[in-house]
């Protein structure tokens, strides 16, 4: 008898599930790394920041990968927090206000933060203008995307190796039935389930606030120039 026959007796359907499910969870956690370091790249120049460039590791497991992801997210928060507070010390209390205001019109805050950021930072580019306003208005998305990170590292599947996703069904199943009680598949199944279902969603956003922020300021630097 095959692992799969152990994991899925008598349920083709269940096999098919977790293949999916596993394509989608390192499907996203690809995205995930390349928009993160896309973002970082922008902070980079524009701000020079000292952000990591971080890499999906195959070898290691899942939990690892997402602790990794985690920890660049942080770095990216956190500098985005010290940028902010500059800002907030600078500013006449209405005008910060207007920038956090998404109700004011973009113009008005990129025009505000392009002030703020010249006489602070000595920052003069437009492109770092459209971040600065954009991001420091998008924290729930870092927060919403940390959560859920957080929640598949404490998944049993979490222990597996993110390359065994890559793999067919029946080395995911030895994966998995190498870590827990046959009689636990069930729970750890809906389990897996759950917590791909609640990473799609949040990696989506996280990823198209992202490359709406780096579109927005090179359409910006461009009407500029």
């Amino acid at each position: 008898m095959s692992w799969s026959d152990l994991f899925f007796p008598g349920n083709p359907g269940r096999r098919e599930e977790v293949i999916r499910l596993s394509q989608q969870l390192l499907s996203c956690m690809t995205q995930n790394f390349n928009a993160t370091n896309r973002l970082s790249k922008l902070l980079i120049k524009e701000f020079k920041c000292s952000l990591p460039h971080i890499t999906l590791n195959n070898q290691a497991s899942i939990r690892e990968n997402c602790d990794t992801l985690i920890g660049a997210i942080s770095k990216i928060q956190k500098e985005l927090t010290h940028i902010d507070e500059k800002l907030k010390a600078k500013l006449d209390p209405e005008l910060y206000k207007k920038l956090r205001d998404i109700s004011t019109p973009i113009s008005d805050r990129i025009k505000i933060a392009s002030q703020a950021l010249t006489t602070t930072m000595g920052i003069v580019t437009m492109a770092a203008s459209v971040a600065v306003v954009e991001l420091i208005n998008k924290g729930v998305i870092f927060s919403r995307i940390v959560s859920t990170l957080g929640r598949i590292s404490t998944c049993t599947v979490a222990m597996i190796g993110l390359g065994v996703l890559g793999f067919a069904i029946d080395a995911i199943a030895s994966a998995i039935l190498g870590a827990i009680e046959k009689s636990n598949l069930e729970r750890v199944i809906q389990e897996y389930k759950d917590a791909v279902e609640k990473f799609t969603p949040s990696s989506e956003q996280y990823q198209d606030n992202i490359i709406y922020v780096i579109y927005l300021q090179k359409t910006h630097v461009k009407v500029q120039v």
